[in-house]
């Protein structure tokens, strides 16, 4: 074997590769899309501060006046930027601490009051786990073979694809999530889509009358 090939020890495509030299590759790049006005929505993205000491930002956008859809939707960068170098649970926390800072911001009031206060919060989450599949997941099992070891990289420290920080399905506090509206948007083609729908159903079920799923 040439002693020059780097060797792989760990191999997650088409996201990311580790060297045993602890090099990482990471196969679908890393650039960020500048602020701007996009010229054919008309939505103007800026980025806002929600941690000075960590340096950890928020992009705002903000649909034009003329919209009737006064929602304003929040993508949160994590703590730096991508695992392995800072590995989950901190984006749940970064999470956390930019809807404080959002809070804040909006009218003083704390997280949970301002999330059962404000009927339009809504929160996107990619329900991505779960020990046994469900639904037609039977038919991607190769797939979910290959997808399901990132998550114990990504979180070392999780119990395991049954973590309600991965599937939320098996969380007991599931139906008191604190706020008044859910909206749930499966990708019709997408590998994992019978998660979104067993959330959206779980959801239903639980009393949220307001669950709206596309």
């Amino acid at each position: 074997m040439d002693s020059t090939v780097p060797e792989v020890a760990y191999d997650f495509p088409p996201f990311l590769r580790i060297y045993k030299d602890g090099r990482i590759e990471r196969l679908r790049g890393t650039d960020i899309v500048p602020c701007r006005l996009d010229p054919e929505t008309k939505v103007l993205s800026k980025d806002a501060v929600y941690s000075p000491e960590l340096n950890l930002s928020s992009r705002l956008y903000r649909p034009h006046s003329t919209s009737p859809d006064k929602k304003l939707p929040v993508l949160v960068y994590y703590h730096g930027g991508w695992p392995p170098e800072n590995p989950l649970p901190i984006a749940y926390d970064d999470s956390w601490t930019a809807l404080q800072w959002l809070a804040s911001h909006v009218n003083g009031d704390g997280p949970e009051e301002w999330l059962n206060s404000h009927a339009d919060f809504g929160q996107c989450t990619r329900i991505s786990g779960g020990k046994e599949p469900i639904g037609a997941e039977v038919e991607f099992l190769e797939v979910k073979s290959k997808v399901d070891p990132i998550w114990q990289f990504v979180c070392p420290a999780s119990s395991g694809l049954d973590d309600p920080l991965i599937n939320p399905l098996v969380d007991p506090k599931l139906d008191s999530l604190g706020c008044s509206k859910v909206l749930v948007i499966i990708g019709g083609k997408d590998f994992l889509r019978e998660r979104g729908r067993h959330y959206y159903e779980k959801l239903s079920k639980g009393g949220w009358g307001r669950c709206g799923g596309r």
